[in-house]
């Protein structure tokens, strides 16, 4: 696809871009098409809410021009000659209902001033005097429309429509979006094209905006009948029933229990409840150093569900609680650290043109009749570190291998975290680094430094520096760009919290940012898109629900067509818990949904989603009662999110741990086939915690699972690959201590389960 003015605004993801087409085709009902013709279809959604718009006549210029206007559901379908160089143009006139306000020359006031900053639709939506820009004028004008001064809009009049159309098509060959430029005087529309129509146009979607609609609040009204006005001889089609993509099911067999790594646990062991402390504000109540202030007089006992069974009996202690910080030896010896100096500047992508590959055929979990072999392959080493911190460790597919990062303190340096980059390719060997980036300013109570995606061809870094989240290209040899302010305002009271935990995740338009951030003393959730150099391309939405609780630590999956971001809801214990949001490639976030609706919240923490093609699948931490003396939980889900509606499909506890463990960054859950990969620590009560491994199925039902090593350093990340030269394998990167308190930073790839010889 081409874009006339060179910007991008595909919607539809290398991956999602083919499958969804592929099952549209195959699910669809076929529409017989005039001989020798083509048949053209997509929907007309509202920016704002996403809500179809109907009534928009869409016309067909080419050597047999036609028209139809879409119907309740926003959808259009018409036939256009084979081989013809044509275009489709929406327009539309009427229908602003509610949608123009007062409230709207307020958001155009604060616009003018600087207050409030809008995204390219909503832009042009808001400057109805078509002079370019948002100021006073665009507001006196609404107000003049709203009490009925004036019955249109300058820019309407040029128009000749009420409304402006963003095209957002599936990629085809020979076509172009062109994209709207309202103006005064003069008015080029929004409009698809093709040289030559060169086969079926499906989903060739616009995204409607109102005029005069600063604030994106338009309502769909009860929409005129459905009709259909040809010209010339063309024949045209009905419109295309919307089929929802759905995958064959797969039965999955399960495997035969593996044996796992156990540690023995004693017959008495000894752990340290913490009970929560209240805080001055409602937000979270942990801190990274909990001391308990009164010893519990109860004896809690519960049976542990890992192999060998055995019952714990705990008795309580007034040991605090082990925590990150990593004790250095008595005489540290730094290594010398390679750094880089950077010297490229940002240079602003104008044209990018993306290309869908084919989703990788899923292979299901093998049935064995004996043993079952499953296990990482052997470490290589990346770098080793004498003494300090090492945590944080993130693995990042690129087209060229895996990228891994990791967060280092040298035991003289208390005032700055350096961050370290590296790269290997599909088969495991060294091609780039290790290397320092560079050093960041380090917080009292901040964990998460950086956030890392690839992008075609440079990894998007996203640095947490005090108060200020910075973004910067780094190219594959590891040369970082200059650095750009993005995203809202970080958390950082000490009293409170100073954590900046997020996500950030890669799409063709380039980037989806999720964090932490401050809001008025609060904590809060932000997302943010960015182009791939990091310029933003939309205002920050703040992700809160404002009804006195707080949505944290969120994370972000594309799905081919928007962002599911998922978080956690605190406080109201009936209404919180895990749920999602919707965020498309344009527009406004949706309302929030539970991901398993009947369940309350339960201290949950540390969540992961991602989405296998046709479904999400989540995995988080929890309490299981709300109490300290009650073992935590390793929860499981699978559903389906789209901008209105949320589908629960199953849920599952995969795991039992008392204590929890300290570490922070491993849990995480990525597709594996038809399956699910969860990775998360599990809390031992007289040793380090164990990585654990479980393949699973949508149903949370265990298929597989190993224990390969304990964790005595907050660092193992781990990620599933988009490309085929991986062989499905998953990336792990982890960093640990020896003996001598030499920290390791390893790499290791991990397959599917197979059968033993």
């Amino acid at each position: 696809m081409q874009l006339v003015d060179g910007r991008s605004r595909g919607r539809r993801g290398a991956i999602a871009a083919s499958a969804t087409v592929a099952l549209f085709v195959l699910l669809a009902p076929r529409v017989h098409a005039a001989s020798g013709s083509y048949p053209v279809s997509g929907q007309i959604h509202f920016h704002g809410s996403g809500a179809p718009v109907s009534g928009v006549t869409v016309a067909l210029q080419g050597e047999a021009p036609a028209s139809v206007v879409t119907d309740t559901d926003g959808q259009f379908m018409l036939n256009a000659l084979a081989g013809d160089n044509c275009s489709i143009q929406p327009q539309k006139r009427g229908d602003a209902g509610t949608g123009i306000t007062a409230g709207d020359a307020v958001v155009a006031l604060e616009v003018a001033v600087g207050l409030t900053t809008l995204d390219a639709s909503q832009q042009m939506a808001c400057d109805v005097s078509g002079d370019g820009k948002v100021n006073a004028v665009d507001a006196v004008l609404i107000l003049e429309y709203r009490v009925g001064l004036i019955t249109s809009f300058p820019v309407a009049d040029a128009c000749q429509s009420d409304w402006l159309f963003v095209p957002e098509p599936a990629t085809m060959p020979n076509q172009t979006a062109v994209l709207p430029q309202p103006g005064r005087s003069a008015c080029q529309p929004g409009a698809i094209a093709w040289q030559p129509l060169s086969g079926e146009a499906v989903q060739q979607d616009f995204s409607a905006a109102l005029f005069g609609d600063c604030n994106g609040t338009w309502q769909p009204s009860s929409p005129p009948p459905v009709t259909v006005t040809p010209t010339a001889t063309m024949v045209v089609g009905t419109p295309l029933p919307t089929a929802t993509p759905s995958r064959t099911p797969t039965v999955t067999p399960t495997i035969p229990p593996t044996r796992t790594p156990t540690r023995t646990p004693s017959a008495t062991i000894t752990f340290t409840p913490i009970p929560p402390t209240p805080t001055p504000t409602p937000t979270r109540t942990s801190t990274p150093t909990a001391t308990p202030t009164k010893t519990p007089t109860t004896t809690p006992t519960w049976t542990a569900t890992r192999t060998p069974t055995a019952t714990l009996t705990s008795t309580p202690s007034q040991t605090p609680s082990p925590t990150r910080t990593a004790t250095p030896s008595a005489t540290p010896t730094p290594t010398q650290t390679p750094t880089r100096t950077p010297t490229v500047t940002r240079t602003p992508t104008v044209t990018q043109t993306f290309t869908a590959t084919p989703t990788p055929s899923p292979t299901a979990t093998p049935t064995c009749p004996g043993a079952v072999q499953w296990g990482p392959s052997a470490p290589l080493e990346i770098m080793t570190h004498q003494g300090g911190e090492v945590w944080l460790t993130k693995v990042v597919p690129t087209d060229f291998g895996w990228g891994i990062f990791w967060l280092r303190a040298e035991p003289d340096a208390s005032q700055t975290v350096r961050l370290y980059y590296a790269h290997v390719d599909f088969n495991g060997a060294l091609t780039n680094g290790p290397m320092a980036l560079r050093d960041i300013t380090r917080l009292p109570y901040r964990g998460r430094y950086y956030l890392a995606a690839w992008h075609s061809d440079h990894f998007g870094l996203l640095i947490a520096e005090s108060s200020t989240l910075y973004y910067y290209n780094l190219t594959l040899d590891g040369t970082l760009s200059s650095s750009l302010a993005v995203g809202p305002v970080l958390f950082n009271y000490i009293q409170y919290g100073q954590e900046a935990d997020g996500d950030l995740d890669s799409y063709p338009g380039g980037f989806i940012g999720v964090i932490e951030g401050d809001c008025v003393g609060h904590l809060c959730s932000y997302a943010f898109r960015l182009a791939a150099d990091g310029t933003p391309t939309t205002q920050v939405y703040n992700i809160v629900d404002f009804d006195y609780t707080h949505q944290f630590q969120p994370r972000v999956a594309f799905d081919g067509i928007g962002f599911t971001i998922l978080s956690v809801k605190d406080i109201d214990i009936l209404n919180g818990g895990v749920g999602t949001k919707y965020l498309r490639t344009t527009g406004i976030p949706s309302t929030a949904a539970k991901v398993v609706p009947t369940k309350q919240y339960y201290w949950d923490e540390l969540p992961d989603i991602d989405w296998n093609g046709d479904h999400y699948g989540a995995v988080w931490t929890e309490n299981a009662a709300r109490d300290w003396a009650q073992p935590w939980q390793i929860h499981f889900a699978s559903f389906r999110r789209t901008f209105t509606n949320s589908t629960f499909i199953a849920d599952r506890v995969l795991d039992t741990e008392y204590p929890k463990s300290q570490w922070r960054w491993a849990t995480q859950i990525h597709t594996h086939g038809v399956d699910w990969l969860v990775q998360y620590s599990l809390g031992q009560a007289n040793g380090d915690p164990l990585a654990v491994y479980k393949l699973v199925n949508d149903q949370g039902t265990v298929l597989a699972s190993m224990t390969p090593f304990t964790m005595n350093a907050d660092a193992l990340g781990s990620a599933a690959h988009f490309r085929s030269e991986a062989g499905g394998n998953v990336g792990i990167t982890r960093g640990y201590f020896d003996a001598a308190r030499t920290a390791h930073i390893v790499f290791q790839q991990l397959g599917a389960p197979t059968c033993a010889p």
